[in-house]
Parts: structure tokens; C-alpha cells; sequence
């Protein structure tokens, strides 16, 4: 007996249901199609952020890459200034080096003819003493 009550629908009643089945259906496809439009998405933004962490990753090594590039401009500039301040070094040396090889040779120089007139002093000073004598002598 329940069988025969649910089994009789009225016409009405059989399309209303039909019609919401229908309309369920065509929700269905539409969240079914909005899925897939929302997947798609998902699926470009994953690529999008593959290549985004990779340009990130590539930025990084360049960044890292200027950092060490700068360090090592400014070492070969320091570098640079010691050479020229090593080099300036070098010629004050040098001409100190030639300024004292001279005046050694000047000091040799005066030295053997300080050498000479001592010599000579030594030659002298008996002769001049024995003169002193004499004219302490005669005036006497």
C-alpha cells in the first residue's frame, strides 16, 4: 500500500521535480566548469611562481654577484693607491739613495784633504814654531 502512494505522482508534481533536476544538473555543470577554470588558474599561478621564484633565485646570485664585483673594485682601487704610494716610496729611496751615495763621496773628499792639510799642518806647524823661536831669539 505505501508503494502504490509514492508511486503516484501527480504531473505536476513530476515536473517540478524534473525541472529542479534540471536546474541541479546545470548548476553541477557550471561549478563544474568553474572548477576547471579555477584549476586552470591554479595551475598558471604554480607555473607564475616556478618562474618567479627562479627570476628571485637569479636576482639573488646577480645581487650577490655585484656585491663581490664591488668589493673587488674597491680592493684593485686600494690596490692601485698602494702601488702608486709604493712606487712614490721607491723614487724618494732612490733619490735619497743617490743623495747619500754623493755626499759619502764628498765626505771621502774632504777627508782626504782634511788628510792633506793635516799633512801639511804637520809640515808647517814645526817650521812656523822654529821661526817663532828665532824672532823670540833675535828680539832678546
Amino acid at each position: 500500500k505505501k508503494m502504490s502512494m509514492s508511486s503516484h505522482i501527480s504531473e505536476e508534481e513530476f515536473v517540478r521535480l524534473q525541472e529542479e533536476l534540471l536546474n541541479l544538473k546545470q548548476q553541477r555543470y557550471e561549478f563544474q566548469d568553474k572548477e576547471a577554470q579555477l584549476q586552470t588558474d591554479v595551475e598558471k599561478y604554480k607555473k607564475q611562481c616556478g618562474i618567479y621564484a627562479a627570476e628571485l633565485q637569479k636576482a639573488k646570485v646577480v645581487l650577490s654577484a655585484t656585491k663581490n664585483k664591488d668589493q673587488v673594485t674597491t680592493l684593485v682601487a686600494n690596490n692601485d693607491k698602494l702601488k702608486k704610494i709604493l712606487q712614490q716610496n721607491n723614487t724618494k729611496y732612490k733619490a735619497q739613495q743617490e743623495q747619500l751615495s754623493k755626499l759619502k763621496a764628498e765626505n771621502i773628499e774632504l777627508r782626504k784633504q782634511l788628510g792633506q792639510e793635516n799633512e801639511i799642518q804637520e809640515i808647517v806647524t814645526p817650521i812656523e814654531n822654529d821661526k817663532l823661536n828665532q824672532t823670540n831669539s833675535d828680539s832678546t
